[in-house]
């Protein structure tokens, strides 16, 4: 898969759910969790505000207010 649909992909799975572990992440993606840390960083800036939850049970989580709208492109 390359690097986009991977990060598609990540954001499909942090939306679908509440709190992801970056081992998850990249066993869910079938890459190195190195490689997570990255797509992070190109989706944030991409404009999608991702938290980094620190501890034991921690991980990444989509922050709603932080996706794209979609433009209505109705007159």
């Amino acid at each position: 898969m390359n690097r986009t649909a991977l990060a598609l992909t990540m954001l499909q799975i942090l939306k679908s759910r509440s709190l992801v572990k970056k081992s998850e992440l990249a066993e869910l993606l079938e890459t190195n969790p190195r490689n997570i840390i990255e797509l992070k960083r190109e989706l944030e800036t991409a404009g999608y505000d991702i938290e980094t939850v620190s501890g034991k049970n921690g991980g990444y989580r989509l922050r709603d207010e932080g996706l794209l709208t979609t433009p209505d492109l109705t007159p």
